[in-house]
């Protein structure tokens, strides 16, 4: 932690006073979903999962603490993997962490939420770094469309 130190004049007393810098670790925690946003799209009644990477830019590990998803659609999202918190990420793109997210939808609609991510740098309070914004859309099956197969006209028949 950076300290800097500034001195008073008072009363022909000279006094110095500390000041500790309340900024965080220099880095980025980055994620390569575009605009900030994982679309989810399933039929109501069915789960349907996304798959999003975890990466920083710090020159040491942290830790990811703590995932929260918050705002009204909160109870349909769930991050089903990693499993087990907290995690060490190590620094750089490519050593990271695949981040499994799960839309599980009761009824058709459209549905959003936020996606907390809290992590924790050595010498450091834990904090929150990164929010993601989740959408959902939930269809019934028939919404889907209907499932179609080409079948080749010549098709051998083996009989009993």
């Amino acid at each position: 932690m950076k300290s800097y130190y500034r001195s008073i004049l008072f009363f022909g007393f000279v006094f110095f006073i500390s000041l500790w810098g309340c900024s965080g670790p220099s880095g980025v925690l980055e994620t390569n979903i575009t605009n900030g946003t994982l679309a989810l799209s399933s039929e109501a009644g069915r789960a349907t999962t996304a798959v999003f990477r975890l990466s920083h830019t710090w020159s040491s590990p942290i830790k990811i603490t703590k995932f929260n998803v918050t705002g009204d659609g909160a109870i349909l999202f769930q991050v089903i993997s990693p499993g087990t918190l907290p995690f060490t990420l190590s620094p750089g793109k490519d050593k990271g962490q695949e981040v499994i997210v799960q839309f599980l939808p009761e009824k058709e609609g459209d549905y959003t939420a936020t996606l907390e991510i809290f992590l924790q740098a050595e010498g450091y309070n834990e904090r929150e770094d990164l929010s993601i914004k989740l959408t959902g859309t939930a269809k019934t099956a028939s919404s889907f469309g209907a499932l179609s197969i080409d079948a080749p006209s010549n098709v051998l028949d083996f009989g009993e």
